[in-house]
């Protein structure tokens, strides 16, 4: 059993759509998320790619509470191109599985 975090990305008409390291799903039999209110849904592996560490999630909007509906916010994401060296960044994540976890850092390069 693995533990990790992510990020919802979007929407559309049947489904809400999170991104997370496609190392915390590799070869999951069963997904689960589970959002800040505490309540879990069961999510479907979209795709994934090993070489960007990188998974997308669906959650059929039909399966949420309208108290989770109202709770939860899509990310916005800024532009990588308009990223500078000592930036401050903010890391928001579930470190080992040991629930919610903030860490902050600046960027160091950024032609990496």
């Amino acid at each position: 059993m693995g533990a990790g975090s992510g990020i919802i990305m979007g929407q559309n008409n049947r489904d809400l759509l999170l991104v997370t390291n496609e190392h915390v799903v590799n070869n999951a039999r069963k997904i689960s998320v589970i959002f800040d209110d505490g309540s879990e849904h069961e999510a479907e592996l979209k795709g994934s790619d090993v070489n960007s560490d990188l998974a997308v999630l669906s959650i059929q909007l039909s399966k949420l509470s309208k108290e989770t509906k109202q709770h939860i916010r899509i990310a916005a994401l800024g532009n990588s191109e308009h990223l500078q060296t000592g930036a401050m960044t903010i890391a928001i994540g579930n470190a080992l599985g040991y629930g919610q976890s903030t860490t902050v850092g600046y960027v160091g390069a950024t032609e990496r």
